[in-house]
This record gives structure tokens, C-alpha cells and sequence, in this order.
């Protein structure tokens, strides 16, 4: 998975960001014994970067993610992040 990461401007401790990735999904119908696919999938959303101490810093972020043989979906992701 990777992601490339826009923050046009920084407000203090507080930076908002956009995102567009992709990634690898692994497919299955949940059956026993079924086989499974991998697909592209694309993703894209914003969020926000707020500095804690100078290393360290909290994110969350939204993205829906479309794939194109299964259901769309979104996801909330949250995480510590070091930064310079």
C-alpha cells in the first residue's frame, strides 16, 4: 500500500491533509475452500496531523476505497506518526 500525501497549509499544531493511494486487496467469497484474487484498489481522502511533542504527532484520516470487483467501502484509520 502507498499513499502520497497533500497538506497545502499548517495552522499551528494542527495540519489538515488529502491523500490518493492504492493498493493490493485480497478478494474472497468466504466459502471454505474458495479461492481468492488480488486486485488493485484505489484510494483517496483527507484528514488531519496534530503535533504533540517535536517527534511525535496524532493522525486520522477518512478514505474510501473502490475496488473494482467487490463493494466500495470507507475507512477510518487513526496512528501515532513520527515526524521530523
Amino acid at each position: 500500500m502507498g499513499s502520497l500525501l497533500y497538506h497545502p497549509f499548517t495552522a499551528g499544531r494542527l495540519t489538515p491533509y488529502g491523500l490518493l493511494g492504492a493498493s493490493l486487496a485480497r478478494l474472497s467469497t468466504g466459502r471454505a475452500g474458495a479461492e481468492t484474487e488480488v486486485d488493485l484498489a484505489v484510494d483517496f481522502g483527507g484528514g488531519i496531523w496534530l503535533r504533540v511533542a517535536r517527534p511525535l504527532a496524532l493522525r486520522a484520516d477518512v478514505r474510501f476505497i473502490h475496488i473494482d470487483d467487490a463493494p466500495n467501502f470507507w475507512r477510518a484509520v487513526a496512528g501515532i506518526t513520527v515526524a521530523p
